[in-house]
Order: structure tokens, then sequence, then C-alpha cells
């Protein structure tokens, strides 16, 4: 076997022919493939697009989990990158892995997301955190954050920032807490995003904005949760915030149910058939979405199968079997008002282990 340069390209060469091609504009490939070609060999990647902008292609994110496998790959070239965006993620994951740090009591992932129409997409890529505890529930996690934003600028979060964050959390502890924090980089206006999870509580909603912002800017977002709650199984609020504004508001409105359901083909199909009832979403992109989900194997894929993915397998139990899926994750939707509204559809693919039944 002649040894390839291992990289996320391996796998997005697998599911490049799969991507649905309306949803490409002028050069996207090529700008994903360049990035790809620069990141380690963690295959688990996902795309952004906004629905009935097909003009603006795909953006692309990389997912990281906090353990010790996806760490030994974010090393894969000559240990840590200290002069590139990935010094500090290799730095945040190692701390993830140490015991009692604050980082490993508050982060099980990290995704990177790249802007794939800036020449620059490479050099400050968005990050976001998926956090071990809700936010509100562990003064840990909050410290967690703060440290992880530290270690991404190398400076700390500014007061104004800080304070804002403290209040949203104090109102938040009428919801369940706070999933996800993000850190908007390399834009014109560099902002804090958290992500909490609302479920079938609109009045704790009404309440968040009530006392964070003016009750019309309310009303946009209300209307779109009344369109969508019966519809999709986990329902989260994100709050965008640039120092002591919170400056956008929206939703993320997931397939799948935070607990495993045996009827997500069925949950996919209705979902977006009530995207396309509402306007968000045309019945074209919707079949285009239907048409990536599915699965790859190595024996359709014999001669370019990701090189650590065989290694995988050839170290696993017998009766389990290295593959990549294709699927769904979320959609969000910004509601400017009950008239105005637009949604984006994120989508990926990630490697996993079948395990069939010995008889």
């Amino acid at each position: 076997m002649t040894s390839r340069t291992q990289c996320l390209n391996e796998s997005f060469a697998l599911i490049k022919p799969k991507l649905p091609q309306s949803f490409l504009n002028e050069g996207n490939v090529q700008r994903m493939e360049a990035i790809a070609k620069q990141l380690p060999p963690i295959h688990r990647a996902g795309f952004e697009y906004q629905f009935s902008h097909p003009e603006r292609g795909l953006d692309f994110q990389q997912g990281i989990l906090t353990t010790a496998n996806d760490y030994s790959r974010l090393t894969w070239k000559s240990g840590t990158d200290v002069t590139s965006f990935l010094g500090p993620i290799q730095k945040m994951s190692f701390e993830a892995l140490r015991e009692n740090s604050t980082i490993s009591q508050c982060i099980k992932q990290i995704w990177l997301e790249f802007d794939s129409g800036l020449v620059t997409a490479l050099k400050s890529p968005s990050v976001f955190l998926g956090l071990q505890y809700p936010l509100t529930q562990s003064p840990l996690a909050c410290d967690g954050v703060r440290d992880a934003y530290r270690m991404l600028t190398g400076r700390p979060m500014c007061t104004e920032t800080a304070l804002t964050m403290g209040e949203i959390l104090r109102v938040a502890t009428e919801l369940k807490g706070v999933s996800h924090a993000g850190f908007m980089l390399g834009r014109k206006h560099e902002g804090l995003r958290l992500v909490l999870p609302i479920c079938s509580k609109p009045d704790s909603i009404r309440l968040l904005f009530g006392q964070l912002k003016p009750q019309n800017e309310f009303a946009s977002v209300e209307h779109v949760y009344e369109q969508v709650r019966n519809t999709f199984p986990d329902i989260r609020l994100c709050i965008d915030i640039h120092r002591n504004q919170i400056f956008a508001t929206s939703l993320e409105c997931f397939f799948r149910p935070m607990e495993p359901d045996s009827n997500i083909e069925a949950n996919e199909k209705a979902a977006l058939k009530q995207l396309v009832d509402i306007g968000l979403c045309s019945s074209g992109e919707r079949d285009a979405l239907l048409g990536w989900v599915g699965e790859l194997f190595p024996q359709t894929h014999i001669n370019n199968w990701p090189e650590d993915l065989i290694l995988t397998s050839l170290t696993a139990p017998e009766n389990h079997f290295s593959r990549i899926e294709t699927g769904l994750s979320h959609i969000k939707v910004n509601a400017q008002t009950s008239q105005q509204t637009h949604a984006k559809v994120y989508f990926g693919y990630r490697e996993s282990c079948l395990v069939r039944n010995q008889k």
C-alpha cells in the first residue's frame, strides 16, 4: 500500500461526490479541499448552507472530541504547532485530558467553522464548544469557557462580555442551562454565542427576552418557534453577544432528539416537509438533503479508504466494521420580523463503527 498524507481530505474526497451539487458555488469544492488538506485526520466534518441562496455555497466545519484518540490525531504532523490556528486547539485538547483542569470538567467537543469564501478562513476559524454540564449548573464550566477564550485569543474575555454572559446565565436558570458556547472570531465584530436548550418552555423564553431585550424583538422568534415546536424534537435558543449587547438571536432546531430515537428517518422527513410548508426550504433542497443521508463502506472504496480508519478496523473486534455516516444535524432560523425569516441547514459526516451480530 502506498502511504498517503493523512488529513481530513482523505474522507472529504470520499463524500465529495455525494454533496448536493445545487448547494455549491463556483470553486466551492476546491476551497473546501484546500482547508481539509490542512486539517488533522479526524473524520468528523460538517457543512453549512443557507436555504434559497446557493450562490453563497457551503461553509466547512470540523468536529473534535476531547478524547485521547482525537488528541493524538490533532498532533498528527509534528507535535504542537504554536504558529497556526491549531496551536491553541491542541493546547485546549491537551488541557481537556488533564485530570481536574477546568477545561476537562467543562468541554466535551470542539467545532471549528471555516468560511470557505474567505481567503483568510484558515487563519482564524470560529470555535464552538460542546459543554460537559449545563453552564448554569457548574461554576467550573463557566470558568472553563473563559479559560478556553484566553487559550484561543491570547487575552482574557473583556469585562463587558463576561458581565453580559453572567446576566444571561442568571436568567437561563429558568431553562436548562447552556449546552454550547461559541467564539465567533475573525469577523468585523468578534462575539460570544450561548446556546440554551428550551424544548417546550416558551414562557421561559419570554421571561428571558423580557429581561434582556425589548419585548417586540421576541415576537419574531416566538412566531417561528410556534411554527416548528411540534416538528423538531430538540429546539435551542442562540444568543449572540458583543460586549454588552445582544446583537442577534436565532433558533437551532435539531432533526434528532437528545435521546436515541428509532424514528429518526421519519423525524427528518416530517421536519423537512414542515420547512417546505412554511416557505423556509424548497422541495428541491428538501430532496437534496434526504439524498445526502446514508453510509459509506470500505468495500466500495477499497483504493481510497482513509488509512487510519483501516488501522482502526484491523485492531477492532472481528465483528466491528469501519464506516462513514452521512446525515443531517439541525437548522438555524434567524427571524428579524415575523414576515422576514431565513434559515440555514447543517449536515455532515462522521466515522463510526458498525457492529454486526455474530451467529
